[in-house]
């Protein structure tokens, strides 16, 4: 056996493996022997007929079996020494197959992606410095309150009979049909009056409902509802309204602040959250600036990606997707729920596992040019911030024993070292004081 690559494309190459016909010949053999052991011939039995017979029985119908006897081997042999490497299976076919000429197999595979990085030395970025007003800490504030709060149930009275208003929390059992069709059957379904998460005209329905009672009525949805399996639909609810309860909060003051155990006074809690908003901000701004600086790479080098990656990263984002919804819905039922059609939305979702898949490639291409390396104290350090020092020596050593694992995480660590070595190699100019609204209205920050 023989075996030339050569390279059709940056990414593709050509597989030519060439056997001599005594190969050809054993592998046939082989093939023949394993059918005389099946074969049942006149006067014989099962698997006694002798070889010559076989072989004037099966004619050249052994060929197939011979043919993957051959590629097996052929496979076996030299699948270790292949340069560039596959990325998946060759696609093979025979050229020629000849007891007495030999063979010929040709193998189509995709190799890794093809990158030439351009010259990432002069790279900047303007670092602007966030305001944080005082709205936004309260609005941090507001939301603290809300959690903290007491959920009191309303009781109905002869003059107040359905006690339930805008901002409570009900619990319900809720079935919605459409025709003879249940679009919906879920119990202990808890809803809080007022958000744009219930169905439209369902909220004023449970108002009007008394507690325990159970009621049934028709509901036209808007053709423009988030919901896609409900817009533009006349469909009828049945609710059973098991329970009502209204929010009482607490006050906001050094009493509420101090019972939570960690600030002495409401003012030392609005700075460190003040403090807390900043540095979020700021670390947002700085990956926002890092993610346009990888696309500014991406957009000035050589870049070629294997169809065979991009085929795998549209199936992985398909399967997120679905995972999100909680069922296999397929391109179509993706395509109708954001009002597109499937060719609009699945050429926006392999552009996006195109773009993802190519800054990818680029940070690891980054890493390997800049030679990054990882220190065991980085790793140690790394384990201990998310763990805990207890848990850390703990988790280490179940990593040793989760090679694959291990191999993940120091992965995920190198990939943000080189994009952290990359940014301070970038010239950074100090930016504009601006406020939290300006810096979101400008796309300043990842969304």
């Amino acid at each position: 056996m023989h075996f030339e690559i050569k390279k059709e494309t940056n990414v593709q190459c050509k597989l030519t493996i060439t056997n001599t016909a005594e190969e050809v010949k054993n592998a046939l053999e082989v093939a023949y022997q394993d059918a005389a052991k099946k074969l049942r011939l006149p006067g014989f039995r099962k698997g006694r007929a002798p070889l010559e017979l076989v072989k004037q029985h099966l004619g050249t119908s052994a060929e197939k079996k011979a043919k993957e006897e051959l590629l097996q081997k052929n496979l076996d042999d030299c699948a270790s020494k292949l340069e560039p490497p596959p990325i998946h299976m060759p696609h093979f076919f025979f050229k020629q197959f000849n007891p007495k000429k030999g063979a010929v197999l040709i193998g189509i595979y995709e190799t890794h992606p093809f990158v030439e990085l351009a010259d990432y030395s002069k790279l900047s970025v303007i670092e602007h410095i966030p305001i944080v007003d005082n709205d936004s800490v309260q609005e941090i504030l507001e939301n603290l309150r809300s959690e903290k709060a007491t959920l009191i149930p309303r009781e109905p009275s002869e003059t107040i009979p359905t006690p339930c208003q805008q901002g409570d929390y009900v619990k319900i059992n809720l079935i919605l049909k459409e025709g003879s069709s249940v679009l919906l059957e879920k119990e202990d379904v808890t809803l809080i009056l007022g958000k744009e998460q219930a169905i439209p005209g369902l909220d004023f329905r449970i108002m009007n409902m008394k507690i325990g009672g159970n009621e049934e009525f028709p509901l036209d949805i808007p053709s423009d509802f988030h919901e896609k399996d409900y817009a533009g639909k006349k469909i009828v609810a049945s609710v059973t309204l098991l329970s009502c309860h209204y929010p009482e909060y607490p006050e906001m003051n050094d009493e509420f602040v101090r019972s939570m155990g960690v600030f002495q006074s409401l003012n030392e809690m609005k700075e460190n959250i003040k403090v807390q908003i900043e540095e979020k901000t700021k670390a947002s701004m700085r990956e926002k600036n890092t993610v346009d600086m990888i696309q500014s790479i991406v957009a000035k080098s050589k870049l070629e990606i294997p169809e065979t990656m991009l085929a795998n990263a549209f199936e992985n984002q398909l399967k997120r997707l679905q995972n999100q919804v909680g069922r296999d819905s397929s391109i179509e039922e993706f395509a109708q729920m954001i009002g597109e059609t499937k060719e609009e939305f699945e050429a926006k979702l392999k552009e996006k596992c195109k773009r993802e898949l190519s800054q990818e490639v680029v940070i690891s291409s980054l890493s390997r040019e800049m030679e990054v390396q990882l220190e065991e104290s980085e790793v140690e350090k790394h384990m201990t911030n998310l763990y805990g020092a207890e848990k850390a020596h703990e988790m280490l050593h179940s990593l040793e024993e989760k090679p694959e694992m291990k191999d993940q995480l120091m992965m995920g660590m190198i990939r943000e070292k080189t994009l952290d070595i990359l940014y301070g190699k970038a010239t950074a100019t100090q930016g504009k004081h601006m406020t939290l609204q300006e810096i979101k209205e400008k796309k300043l920050i990842l969304e």
